[in-house]
């Protein structure tokens, strides 16, 4: 017989869940408020409306604007293949402004040109105006009389001195960019073919749910029909990026949340054998449900990370169920409601310890965290009210006969672990068991580095960089992202282009070359290995500065390269207490794995006594002479110098 309680507990669950529903429409009607915005995750403080401002206009090139270089063999044809992309793209109601060809505001030129003609007067110009008025009216004259001089945008009546017309002579020349007179296009000639710029601007930004995808479709859909006409294009933009983030975190929601839930709704049938039970799965739904309302509700918006992030919900959600389903091999007959009073208790403790572990990440400075915080306490709340108020009366017909395989397994097990503590004392076991957790928190490492939370596709950074491969701030970084990842040919490859693109007296040739040096040295280490390292070393303290220092002062015993980065190749640590000492340094002693004794000829062995414990700066030090970093007699570096 139902009671009461059984009866109104599913309506007023109903009820509640109604509302959470309509807050949800509500809460996407306008828009979806899902962000891709990967800034919403770092720690940060809150800037004034002006700094915010200005940050957003900076950006706007970045996350709104999408360059196109349309190239074809036949200069007219690379004209009409722009055009026709401007107007199909234009016409797609994606783009705010689609620009081909120059379309200059002359007046307004003219303005800027007026108000800021001082300013923008070329320094020779501008030395002789100062120090020759004379010559510089002579000239001017001579100018005004001279058919062949050239014309300004502006009449000379609104600029006696001509500064205007200086200003337009002196523009640099952007490289063999040159203006179409016919069509007005913006036309570069490489590699045998005409290229012309064709500049997109978007109504929404790179962070819209939507758009990125759509714009990387269009442009794929261009390349398409430009291909058979022998045309090319290439692209460089942030939503270009943004669209590749969507499809990568697309893809981990699907494998993640996708393969657990195929995995449960696979041990569900298998377990109880009665289709019925898939009705389990409901709390799972409702918990991302409650989850994303209140991401929602309390920040304005819900990141995608979130989502992946917190697609590990659906395993503890679907516990719930399972918890009161689990009785039906010693309940007989099975019924839902006396099953989850049996269960209720576990059920509400499990609850709160799950939030209170979650809610713990609220109060991290990480705002990603705090948003995981608060999608799994919501959404594990849901689950739990699914469980314990909806899914009984769902079950409540539901006779279940489950099958006898997960018991005979689970007794299996338990039978294996009274075996093992029969063998072996629990003390025993508790040591192996901190060993191997303090086997892996010794491996453990940490990087503060948020692009960890996505990879750039290196395909969009060499297209990118094909449409100008002498923009030497990308050729610069991109060799840096090559070396650090141990990319080095590729490190070779950036640098040596930087390298042609370079003036012969620039100062920065020097560096770069030792970094191409260095790149084509580890490039052969990787091909033929080379064998570990190691030093042995002798530390003392000399007598006389015994009376100086403390037995607790740190002492860094360390070698660093005589021709290569300051950075220690090999360190240890003790104490002054411990010395006279000896200690061996070697590759396993790195601070970085591509910073060890076994990369460098020659090195130089220090020892410094810090008081604060800093390895940088110290009170007293001693030095060896410069060795081999094959050495295989000990050394002796004698603590004896002010460290200066």
């Amino acid at each position: 017989m139902t009671s009461t309680t059984e009866r109104l507990l599913p309506r007023l669950f109903l009820l509640i869940l109604a509302g959470v529903l309509a807050l949800a429409g509500w809460q996407w009607h306008d828009r979806s408020p899902l962000s891709a915005n990967l800034m919403e995750l770092v720690p940060g403080t809150d800037n004034d409306a002006l700094v915010t401002s200005a940050e957003k206009r900076m950006q706007a090139p970045l996350n709104r604007e999408m360059l196109v270089q349309v190239g074809h063999a036949d200069r007219q044809q690379a004209v009409e293949l722009a055009r026709t992309l401007a107007e199909q793209w234009q016409a797609s109601g994606l783009f705010e402004k689609v620009q081909w060809s120059l379309q200059a505001d002359l007046p307004a030129l003219r303005t800027q040109l007026l108000q800021g003609r001082i300013a923008m007067l070329p320094a020779v110009d501008r030395t002789l105006l100062i120090d020759d008025p004379k010559a510089f009216i002579e000239q001017r004259v001579q100018t005004l009389f001279d058919p062949f001089a050239g014309f300004s945008l502006v009449p000379g009546q609104d600029d006696w001195l001509g500064l205007t017309g200086r200003i337009q002579n002196g523009l640099p020349k952007q490289g063999s960019v040159e203006a179409d007179l016919a069509s007005g296009a913006l036309i570069a000639t490489a590699e045998g073919k005409s290229w012309v710029l064709l500049r997109s601007r978007t109504r929404s930004d790179a962070f819209d749910m939507h758009l990125p995808g759509q714009v990387a479709d269009l442009l794929a859909k261009a390349r398409g029909q430009a291909a058979p006409a022998g045309g090319q294009l290439l692209a460089a933009s942030g939503l270009l990026y943004a669209a590749d983030g969507q499809k990568q975190a697309s893809r981990e929601i699907t494998w993640v949340g996708g393969g657990a839930t195929v995995g449960i709704l696979l041990l569900l049938l298998l377990a109880f054998r009665r289709w019925s039970v898939l009705l389990a799965f409901v709390p799972v739904v409702v918990g991302m449900l409650f989850g994303a309302v209140a991401c929602v509700a309390l920040f304005g918006s819900m990141h995608v990370m979130t989502l992946v992030l917190g697609s590990s919900l659906i395993g503890v959600a679907v516990d719930y169920p399972l918890h009161y389903l689990s009785k039906s091999w010693s309940m007989k007959p099975w019924r839902s409601w006396p099953a989850l009073r049996l269960t209720l208790p576990g059920l509400s403790l499990s609850l709160i310890t799950s939030c209170i572990g979650y809610l713990a990440l609220a109060w991290t400075p990480f705002p990603a965290l705090t948003q995981i915080a608060v999608f799994s306490a919501a959404g594990l709340i849901g689950a739990y009210l699914t469980a314990v108020c909806l899914l009984p009366a769902l079950l409540a017909r539901v006779e279940i006969r489950p099958a006898q395989w997960p018991l005979k397994l689970a007794q299996q097990m338990l039978d294996c672990r009274t075996a093992l503590l029969q063998r072996i004392n629990t003390p025993i076991l508790l040591a192996l068991l901190l060993a191997f957790c303090g086997g892996g928190l010794w491996h453990l490492t940490t990087k503060n580095d948020i692009r960890q939370w996505v990879s750039a596709p290196q395909a969009l950074t060499d297209e990118a960089l094909q449409a100008d491969r002498k923009e030497v701030t990308s050729l610069g970084l991109l060799g840096i992202a090559a070396f650090e990842t141990q990319r080095y040919q590729a490190a070779v490859d950036y640098w040596t282009r930087l390298l042609a693109a370079l003036p012969a007296q620039d100062a920065s040739r020097s560096a770069l070359e030792g970094g191409i040096a260095r790149a084509r040295e580890n490039l052969a280490q990787q091909s033929s290995p080379v064998k570990a390292r190691s030093l042995k070393v002798r530390v003392a303290l000399a007598e006389s500065l015994k009376n100086n220092v403390q037995p607790t002062d740190s002492v860094f015993i360390f070698a660093r390269a005589i021709k290569g980065p300051a950075a220690p190749l090999a360190v240890k640590r003790i104490t002054v207490a411990d010395l006279p000492a000896e200690v061996e340094l070697s590759d396993a002693d790195a601070m970085m794995p591509q910073l060890n004794l076994s990369n460098f000829a020659q090195v130089q062995l220090v020892a410094r006594v810090s008081r604060a414990g800093q390895p940088t700066t110290g009170e007293w030090v001693g030095r060896s002479q410069p060795l081999a970093s094959d050495t295989e007699a000990q050394q002796v570096v004698t603590i004896d110098s002010p460290d200066n």
